[in-house]
C-alpha cells in the first residue's frame, strides 16, 4: 500500500515493521514492569531471554523440555 510520500505501510512481500516495533513494546514493558533498573552491562542478556520467550509465545508449552534439554531425560515421578 503506497503512501502519499512515495513509501510503503506494506512491503512486496507482507513484510512491515510491526513484528518488531512489538518486540521493543513488550521488551520496554517487561523491563519497566519487574526491573526497577537495567544496566548497559546486563541489557543484552535481559533482550535475549526476552526474546527466547518472544519467539516462543505461541507454544509455551514447549519451554520448559527445550530449557531443560541439556540436562538429559528427565526421570519418571516414583510415587
Amino acid at each position: 500500500m503506497p503512501l502519499p510520500s512515495g513509501g510503503e505501510y506494506v512491503g512486496f512481500q507482507g513484510a512491515s515493521v510491526n513484528g518488531i516495533e512489538n518486540f521493543w513494546r513488550h521488551l520496554k514493558c517487561s523491563l519497566t514492569g519487574t526491573h526497577v533498573s537495567v544496566s548497559a552491562k546486563h541489557l543484552g542478556n535481559y533482550t535475549k531471554e526476552f526474546e527466547y520467550g518472544f519467539n516462543r509465545r505461541q507454544d509455551a508449552a514447549s519451554m520448559l523440555p527445550e530449557l531443560l534439554s541439556p540436562f538429559g531425560p528427565l526421570k519418571p515421578n516414583r510415587d
